[in-house]
């Protein structure tokens, strides 16, 4: 009887363990894992991928973490996977807010591990940032928050890091995404404008953006109204007209009529000297948009191709149909 429990006991188990071929049964997803997982893919400026990868580990280690806790996590799944300490269990525990694996794990794997501070920013962590403030960030930090549109995590950052060494991509994220207020707060962090901002922020409908910055004096290209006009976002169109300089090229009224934005065509018509090219007709007649095709048509839209014979005999007998 008291042969059988000592050889039930569980931590005397492990000790034999130890010096078995093999895993324990609670590590085997984890093997699996770490063959089909590598590594987290931390690609700036979306977080995304590397968010669903934490996202996919968390449905394994959240439960393995209320089953075993902290104990196991050090003398078992550690010893197992040596390199998990600076990756992936680190990573997890910055975007889940996991501070007790984080001060668990040693000062010196935390010191070298150079985005436990970048993940918690993106997740939303500020309570990971204020207890790590001592690690480092990289400009990812600010990218992703601003993607995501998170000022408090952006404000705490650029307060514990007086002079952030900023990338484009946070005031290009955050305008694409419509982040008025971000935008706002991280403007004069950049000592030169960028046109990538405005282009963004016309290219996916945000007026308020493109207004905010022209009235900062940045500036955008051509593309800001040629994408504008592609998407349809004609209250834009409208407004770079008016108040920029940049104009457009031909794509403008091109990808208008093929993305068939009826108002942006008739605009560009009646107010620029662009024009278009054959591939507006041929590409809103392949596309099936009548009434387009009709305006630019009735109207003899500027066409820059002084010959016809580029647009596909099945738009001309459409066109003659009509």
């Amino acid at each position: 009887m008291a042969a059988a429990k000592v050889l039930t006991t569980i931590d005397l188990l492990d000790m034999i363990l130890v010096f078995q071929d093999g895993l324990a049964a609670d590590l085997l997803p984890f093997h699996a894992w770490n063959i089909n997982h590598p590594r987290l893919h931390l690609v700036a400026p979306s977080f995304d991928i590397a968010a669903a990868d934490l996202r996919q580990l968390d449905r394994l280690l959240g439960p393995w973490y209320r089953a075993y806790g902290l104990h196991r996590l050090h003398s078992h799944l550690l010893v197992r996977f040596p390199h998990w300490a600076s990756g992936w269990i680190c990573q997890h525990a910055a975007w889940s807010g996991n501070l007790a694996v984080l001060r668990s794990l040693s000062p010196c794997v935390l010191a070298s591990t150079s985005d436990v501070l970048d993940i918690a920013s993106a997740a939303r962590q500020l309570h990971v940032l204020a207890a790590l403030s001592h690690l480092s960030v990289s400009s990812r930090a600010f990218d992703w928050a601003a993607g995501h549109g998170y000022l408090d995590m952006i404000q705490w950052l650029a307060a514990a890091h007086p002079s952030p060494a900023l990338s484009i991509s946070a005031i290009v994220s955050a305008s694409t995404l419509g982040h008025l207020h971000v935008v706002q707060f991280l403007l004069p962090f950049y000592a030169e404008p960028t046109q990538d901002a405005m282009n963004a922020a016309a290219m996916h409908g945000h007026l308020n953006i493109v207004t905010f910055l022209h009235t900062n004096e940045w500036h955008c290209s051509t593309l800001a109204m040629d994408m504008a006009a592609h998407n349809g976002h004609l209250n834009i169109v409208q407004f770079l007209h008016a108040h920029r300089t940049e104009g457009a090229t031909t794509h403008a009224m091109d990808y208008a009529a093929k993305n068939g934005h009826l108002e942006v065509v008739k605009f560009l018509h009646r107010h620029r000297s662009e024009g278009c090219t054959t591939n507006a007709l041929m590409s809103a007649c392949q596309r099936h948009h009548d009434d387009v095709v009709r305006f630019l048509t009735a109207r003899n839209a500027r066409n820059n191709q002084s010959k016809a014979d580029s647009i596909p005999n099945q738009c001309l007998r459409w066109i003659l149909s009509v």
